[in-house]
């Protein structure tokens, strides 16, 4: 199940991006939605997240612009997929900040929107499959993320034998 913050003023806007992520090839059963209406709105309930897979975040916003969302926002899921979605504002040195995988248009047609979600969908996707280390501790078998292991350390033993001949 992947979970999908969308962060947007206009309730017609975030509507649309969930159609937009639904046909750019997200099954609506693999995918929970998080709807919120302003930077402050999402950053109050943001501890109530147990994951987050995907944030797209309107840049323009009440109090609480999407530059300053998306850097709380960073402290807490600094791995999310980040994608910023504006109407009038464009990247600026400080949108790059906060490492976004996108900067979408909302001027963008239905056709365009749908080829560059197709992108993150494929990200978001790529991030689900996590390498994995297998090992083996006496007749176990254990598995490790990367992100799981502090430093792997080798012991060989050599084990000698040693025959006494009986006199």
């Amino acid at each position: 199940m992947l979970r999908i913050a969308i962060c947007d003023d206009d309730k017609k806007d975030i509507e649309y991006m969930e159609e937009i992520i639904s046909e750019s090839g997200m099954d609506k059963n693999e995918v929970y939605f998080h709807e919120y209406g302003s930077g402050e709105d999402l950053l109050m309930h943001i501890k109530e997240l147990p994951s987050c897979d995907l944030l797209i975040l309107d840049m323009q916003m009440g109090e609480m612009d999407g530059h300053e969302t998306a850097a709380a926002f960073r402290k807490v899921f600094p791995k999310t997929t980040l994608v910023f979605w504006s109407g009038v504002c464009r990247p600026t040195d400080e949108s790059f900040k906060a490492t976004p995988f996108r900067y979408l248009f909302k001027n963008y047609s239905k056709e365009m929107m749908i080829q560059e979600m197709q992108a993150v969908v494929r990200e978001v996707k790529s991030k689900q499959t996590v390498p994995y280390i297998i090992g083996n501790y006496y007749y176990n078998t254990v598995r490790f993320e990367p992100d799981d292991i502090l430093y792997i350390e080798i012991i060989v033993l050599a084990v000698l034998f040693i025959r006494i001949r009986k006199k």
